[in-house]
């Protein structure tokens, strides 16, 4: 079976080590998430930070005229 993972950016961001803990967990697959609303949310294994507060909702792709 495959295993697979949403993940956000700040989620492996910045931690070297992200790539075998997945691994390690048997995640074959990640899904990055490249648009998201604001939220604070716990990193409990990242090295660098905690907690995230993403203060403001993203798109990091550039839109369709459609929703401009």
């Amino acid at each position: 079976m495959k295993a697979a993972a949403f993940l956000y950016p700040w989620d492996v961001v910045g931690d070297p080590d992200a790539p075998a803990r997945l691994a390690d967990l048997g995640i074959r697959q990640v899904t990055l998430a490249s648009a998201y609303h604001s939220t604070r949310a716990l990193t409990p294994r990242h090295p660098r930070h905690r907690i995230v507060t993403a203060a403001h909702a993203a798109v990091l792709y550039p839109p369709g005229e459609r929703w401009r």
